[in-house]
């Protein structure tokens, strides 16, 4: 009897774990880089937190797991700001060897703008 009960319950456990890898966490996904920068301070402090005491437990780990996926996706947004404000400023440096003053112009104002958020 126990044997059954042990092995209900093991599948149990096998069928719960293949059933949350379909519901895998996500994290938050921020959509401006104001959001993404919000999101790396909150999961930050919450690392912190946990990490405090200096012991780590099995639920903590799973916190960790998950803030992980809001860490990766904040910095990942991040990233791919910095990057299309660098081409920017790539145009920009181009522009102004070739001496191209409305496309220079341009490129300058649109760097000074999406530039704003790195402060």
């Amino acid at each position: 009897m126990k044997k059954i009960v042990l092995t209900s319950t093991l599948m149990a456990l096998a069928t719960a774990s293949v059933a949350s890898d379909d519901k895998h966490f996500k994290g938050k996904m921020p959509t401006t880089y104001e959001q993404a920068q919000e999101y790396l301070v909150e999961s930050k402090a919450k690392l912190a937190a946990i990490l405090a005491d200096g012991n780590v437990s099995r639920v903590e780990m799973g916190e960790i797991h998950q803030l992980t996926y809001s860490l990766e996706n904040a910095l990942e947004f991040m990233e791919e700001e910095i990057e299309q404000i660098q081409e920017t400023l790539e145009r920009v440096h181009k522009g102004s060897e070739r001496g191209t003053n409305a496309q220079v112009f341009q490129d300058a104002q649109q760097f000074l703008n999406n530039s704003d958020v790195l402060h």
